[in-house]
C-alpha cells in the first residue's frame, strides 16, 4: 500500500507541474514584475517572486535573481543584495554546483559582516556551515552553524534558531554515521527533538516534515529500520502536497525495506532515479544510483549493477568536479589578502612563462611514455575482463535456474493462499436469496487481496449486517490482515451478538490493536484498515451506518447522497477507546446503497494518466443506477478497464451495491 501510495502521488504531481495554465500565469506575473517603473519596488517584488516560484520555475527564477542582484548593487540596497546572493547560492547548491554556491554564500557572508546586519550574517553563516560541515563533511568547520544559532538566539529569530538547530542535528547524524559515537547520536536526537517541539509550538507543521525525515535518517544509520520507517512515513503525511519530498522519502523507505530483506524495492529505486533525472535533482539522483548498483549486485544481476555503478561514478565526478580541492580557508585567505595576492600574481607571471618553456620538452617525452603504458594496461585489462565475463556468465546461468525454481515455489504458495482467503470470504448465495438486486465488484491487484467484504444475515432473515474493508497493504500482507479482520468480525457479530455498526467498529479497533500489539505510541506495528459497516432492517426499511475513513453512498432520484465516515482508521494510531459515529437512515424504494474502497477512484489512466477520482465514481453510480445488478457489474468492469488502459492496476478494488 505504501509503494502504491507513493507512485500515485508522485505521478499526480508530475502531471500537475506540466499544467500549461500554471506556466501561463507564471510568465504573466514575471512580465508584470519586470515592467515595474520603480526600481526600489522592483527589487522587493523580485525577492518575493523568487521565493514563490523557485520550486516550480527554477531556471527562470535564477535569471530573475541575477537581475535583482545587479539592480540592488546599483541602488546600493545591500541587505537586498545579501538576500539575492544567498538565494543564488541556494540555486547553485540545488543544482549540485557546489563551487558556485560556496562563492555566493561567502560573498553574502562578507557583505553582511561589512554592513553589520546580524540576521543576514546568521543566514549566510548557516548556509556556509551546512555546505562545509555537512555537505563537505568537514567536522572542524561546524563553527558557522553555532554562529548561526547564536545569532538566532540574540535576535530571538525563530527562523534562524530552527534552521541552525536542524542543521546541527544533521551534522551530528552525519558524524554518527562515520564515527559511531553514541554521544553524536544523542546530540542529533536532542537537536531534532527540540526543533520539532518548537515547530509544533509555532504551528509550523510543514517544516516538521523535514525534521521527521532527518530523524528517520538518524535511526537508519543506527540500523533501527522499523523506527526509521516510522519517521519517514510521518514525514510523508506532512509532505502529501510536495512531490519532491514524497519521492525522496519513498527512496529512504525503500532502503529500510531492503535492509529488512525486502527484494521487491528495485522498481522503487528505478522510479526515484527517473523522477530525479527528469527534475534535475542531482543529489537524489546520485543516491538512487548508489541504491540501484548495490541492489542489482546483491540480486546477482551483475550487468545492471555494473551499468548503474558506471552512471554513479560519472555523476559523482560531475558533481564534485574541482570542488574537492576547494576549501573554506582559501576563501578566508582571499577575503583578508586579496590585494597582496593580485600583486604577487603579476610578479610570478614572467618567471612562470620561462619555466613552462623549459618543461615543454620533458612533458612531451613523459606523455609518450604514459601513452605506451596506458596501451599495455588496457590490453591486459581487456584480456582479464574477458575471462571474468566467461566465469560470470556461467554463474549467472546457475543463478537464473535457482531463481526460476524459487519463483515457481512462491507463485504456487500464493495461489494456495488465494484458496485460503477465498474460503474466508462469505458466499454470495445467501445474500442473493435475501436481496436479489445486489452486486460485488471485486478486483484484487495481485493474486490475493487486502480488500475484503463480509456479511451476516439475522436469524429471522429480516436483517443484514454488511462490511466493506480496505486493509493496510495489498498482496500477501493485505490478505493476512483481511483474515484477521474477518475473524474478529465473526466473533463480535456471532459470539457477542453485536448488531450496532458503531459499536462493532469500536470493538474491532480495540481487538486489532490487541492482536497486533499496538500498545504504545512508539509501537512499530501500525497496520490497520479503513472500513464501512451497515445494518439493514428489511422489515422497517431502515439502515444504520458507521464508517472508519470509508463513506456510504445512496443513489436516489439520480443524485448521490454521501454519508461521511469518522476520520479515524481501525488500528494504527487510533486510540483504544475511539468512538465511531452512527447514522440512521430511512430508505426509499429503488434506493441504490453503495459501499467501496478507494481502489477504483485512485486508479491512474485516461489520456493524461490521472486518477479516476471519487467525483467520477459518484457520477458513474448515478449513470448505472437504473440497470440491473448484473448489468451494473459489467458496466463497472468496462469503465475501469477502459480508463486503466495500459497502466498497471495500483490497488485492490471493491464496490458493493444493494437495491431494495
Amino acid at each position: 500500500m505504501k509503494l502504491k501510495y507513493i507512485i500515485v502521488v508522485a505521478f499526480c504531481f508530475v502531471s500537475y507541474l506540466c499544467s500549461s495554465q500554471t506556466d501561463h500565469a507564471f510568465k504573466k506575473t514575471r512580465d508584470s514584475l519586470m515592467a515595474l517603473p520603480d526600481d526600489s519596488a522592483k527589487v522587493l517584488q523580485m525577492i518575493e517572486f523568487f521565493q514563490t516560484y523557485r520550486e516550480s520555475e527554477f531556471i527562470e527564477c535564477m535569471k530573475v535573481a541575477q537581475k535583482g542582484l545587479e539592480l540592488s548593487s546599483k541602488l546600493k540596497k545591500f541587505k537586498s543584495k545579501a538576500r539575492f546572493l544567498n538565494h543564488i547560492g541556494d540555486g547553485y547548491f540545488n543544482m549540485a554546483n557546489y563551487e558556485e554556491s560556496f562563492k555566493y554564500y561567502y560573498e553574502a557572508y562578507k557583505l553582511s559582516d561589512s554592513i553589520k546586519s546580524p540576521f543576514h550574517l546568521g543566514l549566510s553563516a548557516y548556509n556556509l556551515g551546512w555546505q562545509t560541515a555537512i555537505q563537505q563533511k568537514s567536522y572542524k568547520d561546524v563553527s558557522y552553524l553555532y554562529q548561526a544559532l547564536h545569532m538566532g538566539r540574540q535576535l530571538s529569530s525563530d527562523k534562524l534558531i530552527l534552521m541552525a538547530s536542524n542543521a546541527l542535528g544533521s551534522f551530528y547524524t552525519d558524524k554518527y554515521e562515520r564515527e559511531k559515537k553514541r554521544s553524536d547520536f544523542d546530540s542529533a536526537v536532542i537537536y531534532f527533538t527540540q526543533t520539532i517541539e518548537r515547530n509544533k509550538t509555532l504551528r509550523r507543521f510543514t517544516q516538521a516534515g523535514a525534521l521527521y525525515s532527518n530523524m528517520g535518517q538518524l535511526f537508519f544509520f543506527d540500523k533501527d529500520y522499523t523506527t526509521a520507517t516510522f519517521y519517514f512515513n510521518k514525514a510523508m503525511e506532512i509532505f502529501k502536497n510536495d512531490s519532491d519530498n514524497i519521492v525522496s522519502n519513498t527512496h529512504k523507505i525503500a532502503m529500510c525495506r531492503e535492509a529488512l530483506k525486502d527484494r521487491t524495492v528495485g522498481v522503487v529505486y528505478e522510479f526515484v532515479y527517473a523522477y530525479a533525472t527528469k527534475n534535475k535533482m542531482q543529489e537524489l539522483r546520485k543516491d538512487a544510483l548508489f541504491s540501484l548498483k548495490n541492489f542489482y549486485y546483491n540480486e546477482k544481476q551483475y550487468q545492471k549493477g555494473y551499468d548503474y555503478q558506471k552512471l554513479y561514478y560519472e555523476l559523482l565526478q560531475e558533481i564534485n568536479g574541482e570542488f574537492a580541492a576547494l576549501s573554506i580557508k582559501n576563501f578566508e585567505t582571499n577575503y583578508n589578502y586579496v590585494k597582496s595576492e593580485a600583486s604577487n600574481q603579476q610578479l610570478k607571471q614572467a618567471s612562470e612563462i620561462q619555466e613552462l618553456k623549459n618543461k615543454r620538452k620533458s612533458f612531451y617525452i613523459t606523455v609518450l611514455i604514459g601513452v605506451a603504458l596506458i596501451i599495455l594496461v588496457i590490453t591486459y585489462l581487456l584480456f582479464k575482463q574477458n575471462k571474468i565475463r566467461q566465469i560470470t556468465n556461467d554463474k549467472l546461468k546457475e543463478q537464473n535456474k535457482i531463481i526460476s525454481e524459487k519463483k515457481l515455489e512462491i507463485e504456487q504458495s500464493i495461489e494456495y493462499a488465494k484458496g485460503i482467503q477465498t474460503a474466508f470470504l462469505p458466499s454470495k448465495d445467501e445474500l442473493n436469496l435475501l436481496i436479489k438486486e445486489n452486486f460485488i465488484f471485486y478486483k484484487p491487484k495481485d493474486v490475493v487481496s487486502g480488500d475484503f467484504y463480509w456479511y451476516l444475515i439475522n436469524e429471522d432473515q429480516k436483517g443484514l449486517l454488511l462490511a466493506c474493508a480496505d486493509c493496510t497493504g495489498h498482496g500477501v500482507p493485505g490478505a493476512l490482515m483481511s483474515m484477521v479482520g474477518i475473524n474478529i468480525l465473526q466473533q463480535l457479530s456471532v459470539e457477542r451478538k453485536m448488531r450496532s455498526p458503531g459499536l462493532i467498529l469500536k470493538y474491532l479497533n480495540a481487538e486489532i490493536k490487541n492482536s497486533l500489539k499496538q500498545n504504545s505510541d512508539q509501537s512499530i506495528q501500525r497496520d490497520g484498515m479503513d472500513i464501512a459497516i451497515i445494518h439493514l432492517d428489511l422489515a422497517s426499511n431502515k439502515l444504520t451506518y458507521a464508517g472508519a475513513n470509508r463513506p456510504l453512498y445512496i443513489v436516489r432520484n439520480r443524485e448521490v447522497i454521501e454519508y461521511k465516515a469518522t476520520k479515524h482508521a481501525i488500528g494504527g494510531f487510533t486510540k483504544y477507546d475511539q468512538a465511531f459515529e452512527e447514522v440512521k437512515i430511512d430508505l426509499q424504494r429503488d434506493d441504490l446503497i453503495c459501499l467501496s474502497t478507494d481502489g477504483y477512484a485512485d486508479q491512474f489512466g485516461g489520456p493524461e494518466a490521472k486518477k479516476f477520482m471519487t467525483k467520477n465514481l459518484k457520477a458513474l453510480l448515478v449513470k448505472i443506477a437504473h440497470l440491473s445488478a448484473a448489468e451494473q457489474t459489467v458496466e463497472l468492469e468496462t469503465v475501469f478497464n477502459n480508463w486503466k488502459g495500459h497502466h498497471m492496476q495500483v490497488d485492490d478494488v471493491l464496490i458493493i451495491g444493494l437495491r431494495l
